[in-house]
């Protein structure tokens, strides 16, 4: 239901504040070599008129290690589930 989003990436989505809160858990990731699961996290972002709205996503991040222990991705889902 959000064709309007497609094929932009996080930080033309939501305010710096928002999309800097994802950077930072993708560079933990990336980092601790740790998956991280975030259940109903709240985002708020504009939608086409300007106005304010909050809408809440489960995320999953995972990093891919290659053999010598080096994250070289990090594979990430959003699904949003604000209803």
């Amino acid at each position: 239901g959000h064709t309007d989003i497609i094929g932009k990436n996080v930080t033309e989505l939501l305010p710096e504040l928002e999309s800097q809160r994802l950077i930072d858990i993708i560079h933990q990731v990336a980092k601790s070599k740790e998956h991280f699961v975030g259940v109903e996290i709240p985002f708020t972002a504009l939608d086409t008129n300007g106005k304010a709205r909050t809408e809440y996503f489960d995320f999953v991040y995972l990093p891919l290690v290659d053999a010598n222990g080096a994250t070289y991705a990090i594979l990430g889902q959003g699904t949003e589930v604000t209803e």
